[in-house]
C-alpha cells in the first residue's frame, strides 16, 4: 500500500451534486457552476503526486481507497487506477465512468459528488479545512 494524507478545504459556493464525478482542485475558489468541486485550495494535484504513487495507480489491478475528514464528519470512496492514467494536471477527478484526462486520479469510483456524506458537505460549505488520504492497494 502507498498512501499520501494532505490538505484542502471547503468552500462558500460548493454544491456536490455531479452525478459522475467529483473534484479536488489547488484553486482556491468554487465558481457557481462548479457542481462537481467539493475541495478547494489543495496542497496536492494530480501533477504533484508522488512518483510511485503515480506508479502504483497505473497498475492494472490498482484498488485505489480517497479518504475525507473535516472534524468528526467523514466519507471514503472506493475506485481503480488504470494504465492510461495521465496525472498531468493541478487537480484531481474521481470518476464513476471510465473517461480518463489529464487530471483524473480514479475510475470506477464508487460515488460522485451528489453521493458524498452531507453532513460533511455541509461542513465543507463552511470553508472548514479537510484532511485527505488517498492510498493505492
Amino acid at each position: 500500500m502507498i498512501s499520501v494524507t494532505f490538505k484542502a478545504r471547503g468552500h462558500k459556493n460548493i454544491k456536490a451534486t455531479h452525478p459522475s464525478t467529483f473534484e479536488i482542485t489547488k484553486q482556491d475558489f468554487v465558481t457557481e457552476t462548479g457542481d462537481c468541486i467539493i475541495l478547494v485550495d489543495s496542497e496536492l494535484g494530480a501533477s504533484d503526486l508522488p512518483e510511485d504513487m503515480k506508479e502504483a495507480l497505473k497498475k492494472r489491478d490498482a484498488v485505489v481507497l480517497l479518504e475525507i475528514w473535516v472534524d468528526e464528519f467523514y466519507d471514503r470512496v472506493l475506485g481503480k487506477g488504470s494504465p492510461e492514467l495521465v496525472l498531468s494536471a493541478d487537480s484531481m477527478v474521481f470518476r464513476t465512468s471510465d473517461f480518463i484526462d489529464p487530471r483524473t486520479v480514479m475510475i470506477k469510483a464508487n460515488k460522485s459528488a451528489r453521493d458524498i456524506n452531507r453532513e460533511l458537505i455541509n461542513e465543507l460549505k463552511k470553508g472548514k479545512e479537510a484532511v485527505v488520504q488517498l492510498s493505492v492497494f
